[in-house]
């Protein structure tokens, strides 16, 4: 019984370190594709890191940007893997309005939700991006 047990704890572990591999690799790759998109438009963008702890995944370390556009800031920050209805979070916050948007990992792809759960009718892509950081500062 205890052969079974330890298996069992056993594979569970790597399950959990295949799907947190998986979640931080995605997390670079949006932090990146988010990065490039403001690059491209010559905004500043600062990168710093951020501490996630969730019960099935352990504790792990995310990339957070600051994005400095003609707006405001905009601030790419990852919430959890772990989430309801989805595959995983990031929020897309902006100062001085302090509106938020987030976007939820669904399969393979980042659909965009209002702070109150409303979907986005855009895809997620750059000139949505674009977009949104002018709509979340007001402008």
């Amino acid at each position: 019984m205890c052969y079974n047990k330890n298996m069992t704890t056993t594979l569970q572990r790597r399950k959990a370190d295949t799907e947190l591999q998986s979640w931080v690799a995605l997390i670079k790759q949006l932090s990146h594709q988010v990065e490039s998109w403001a690059k491209e438009r010559k905004w500043p963008v600062t990168r710093d890191y951020k501490q996630i702890e969730e019960s099935r995944l352990g504790t792990y370390k995310v990339p957070v940007l600051n994005i400095l556009t003609p707006s405001g800031i905009i601030h790419l920050e990852p919430v959890a893997r772990n989430i309801a209805r989805g595959d995983g979070r990031v929020d897309l916050l902006s100062w001085p309005s302090l509106t938020r948007m987030m976007l939820i990992r669904v399969g393979n792809l980042w659909k965009i939700k209002t702070d109150s759960g409303v979907s986005w009718p855009q895809k997620w892509n750059q000139k949505t991006f674009v977009a949104l950081t002018q709509q979340l500062n007001g402008n």
